[in-house]
């Protein structure tokens, strides 16, 4: 591991070939778009760096539109760059260069990384990639050409709340970019990012803001102070992944966005069987930056168990993706990936996890014993591999949820809370088992509290909102949530039926309940009656007798 100071980081660097008569015109906007010029040369070119590609290309487009534009070359990448005595070195000065010298007056030269983050951000037709050989380090060098597709600037995205700081150290980790040259492996780099989450998500005396949240974030040509502000932290952590051949590299770098500096970075050269070491040192470094010098049963407790095969893992982030859009095709799929890990690596405890998921949620479309069955014994598979893993406990809360074990669903869910008290979805999900368990109020707090560790929060958090508002009566605040939902499923529309009745809108829950048929034909108040895991009788009484008033078949 070679360490990095911390003048070294991830930035975009701007090369600018301009007639020595153009240069304090170039430098005036270069200034107004709060540029840096960190070189130049004696072939009149400059090199400008700026914190985001948005942002260079921002400013690229203003260059283009002053009066010196049509004799300008630009070229724009996005890499690694380190201070010198006065100058500006790395790799991102090393494409852009090349860049330049690919690039033609009135066209902006960018490089694959900066392509794959900002196409249909900016206001720029792209055209290529141009292959050529390979540059610096081997990463590939896809070459894209950029012209104005308008002539206006790109406004850039507006804040549309600020949230205040929590009590404690608070973090959002943005997006690691995908510096491999292929945008296919974006999912490794997102991988990687989603386990430094969890990961540090394990420290109790951190708020973490969730995954989906951060990656709203992804290409975003705001400042880090501004994300820092729209999300409520203080801290943000951004990075990114080369993987070539069996290397691999991560950078990550730590900003205080509220007082607006850099306290850390660090570079990891490994092999890539070794990033499991690589992400458990992120996390205990970084905790380390914020909190101090942690106690060691904390430091002990972020360990997990990792799997064996790498190629499994690759399996297992692949099923990921797949299972965070929620279709009954794409979570059969992912079932499919989950699968083939678990065949290399049979110890994998949150590959069994996941699987189990897939049952479930299978489960409730088709409401077929033995899918309900199947997710049990696989929730109980992973946490024989181990018992440490928060995500498996999670699945075993929600299994035995549905199969009316709530004492046993408790258990899970009080155990998963104490290994990662940070994880959002952790939270909405123990606030649906609290509304199903006859304490609503407990469980909006539970969700309210994940949609303040998550403000980007997925639709789901609102149902389960609204489930624990509709068994507590507040129906008003019940329809609300649930109309919030941008694609509901036949269930949905029932929650909302009884909602209205409750509400005293009997006319407008049979319009609910004609959703729910069109949705699902054979969704009946008998099957909501088996599906919904009420522990109080009287609570599932009450509901099913409003779906009967709104029409309901029996």
């Amino acid at each position: 591991m070679a360490a990095l100071n911390l003048d070294t980081r991830l930035a975009a660097v701007l090369g600018l070939a301009c007639p020595a008569e153009g240069l304090s015109v170039a430098r005036e906007h270069i200034a107004s778009c709060d540029g840096r010029v960190a070189a130049a040369n004696d072939d009149d070119a400059l090199f400008v760096e700026f914190p985001t590609a948005g942002q260079a290309l921002r400013c690229a487009i203003r260059l283009q539109e002053s009066r010196v534009g049509d004799s300008l070359r630009i070229g724009v990448d996005l890499a690694e760059v380190a201070h010198g005595t006065g100058d500006l070195r790395g790799e991102a000065v090393e494409v852009a260069a090349r860049l330049l010298a690919a690039a033609e007056p009135g066209v902006i030269a960018v490089s694959g990384v900066v392509f794959d983050q900002m196409l249909g951000r900016v206001p720029l037709v792209f055209e290529g990639p141009v292959e050529r050989d390979r540059t610096t380090e081997g990463r590939p060098a896809r070459i894209y050409r950029a012209r104005q597709a308008t002539g206006k600037i790109a406004k850039q995205p507006s804040a549309s709340r600020n949230l205040g700081l929590p009590a404690q150290p608070s973090i959002a980790v943005l997006p690691f970019v995908n510096l491999s040259g292929d945008p296919d492996k974006a999912y490794f780099s997102d991988g990687i990012t989603e386990d430094v989450i969890t990961e540090i998500s394990r420290f109790r005396s951190l708020f973490v803001i969730a995954r989906n949240s951060s990656f709203a974030y992804r290409g975003r040509a705001g400042d880090l102070a501004a994300i820092g502000r729209e999300l409520g932290v203080q801290y943000v952590l951004e990075g990114s992944v080369r993987r070539s051949g069996n290397r691999l590299r991560i950078t990550a770098q730590l900003t205080d966005v509220a007082k607006g500096h850099h306290i850390w970075a660090e570079r990891y050269d490994r092999r890539v069987e070794d990033v499991f070491a690589v992400q458990d040192e992120l996390s205990r470094t970084i905790a380390a930056q914020l909190v101090g010098r942690l106690q060691h049963e904390i430091i002990e407790s972020s360990k997990r168990k990792h799997p064996e095969s790498l190629q499994a893992y690759d399996y297992f982030l692949r099923s990921l993706d797949l299972l965070n859009r929620w279709t009954l095709a794409d979570c059969r799929a992912a079932r499919a990936l989950l699968e083939r890990a678990i065949g290399l690596d049979p110890h994998y405890a949150q590959a069994h996890s996941r699987l189990a998921t897939t049952y479930l949620f299978e489960w409730f479309f088709e409401n077929r014993q033995s899918l309900i069955d199947h997710a049990a014994a696989l929730a109980h598979q992973a946490l024989i591999l181990d018992e440490t893993d928060s995500w498996s406990h999670i699945t075993a809360g929600r299994v035995n949820l549905y199969m009316h074990r709530h004492d046993i669903a408790e258990r899970h869910y009080e155990r998963a809370a104490a290994l990662n008290p940070n994880d959002a979805d952790m939270a909405a999900s123990a606030g649906l088992f609290y509304a199903y368990s006859g304490r609503p109020e407990e469980g909006a707090a539970w969700v309210q509290q994940a949609m303040r560790l998550n403000p980007g929060y997925p639709d789901w958090y609102e149902e389960n909102l609204g489930t624990a508002q509709m068994v507590a009566g507040r129906y008003a605040e019940a329809i609300a949530s649930f109309r919030k939902i941008a694609t509901p499923p036949a269930w949905m529309f029932a929650y909302l039926a009884a909602s209205l009745v409750g509400d005293g809108q009997v006319e407008a829950s049979r319009g609910a309940a004609l959703e729910a048929k069109k949705r699902q034909a054979d969704y009946t108040i008998g099957r909501f009656a088996r599906s919904e895991p009420f522990r109080d009788p009287a609570v599932l009484k009450r509901l099913t007798d409003a779906l009967r008033t709104a029409g309901f078949e029996s």
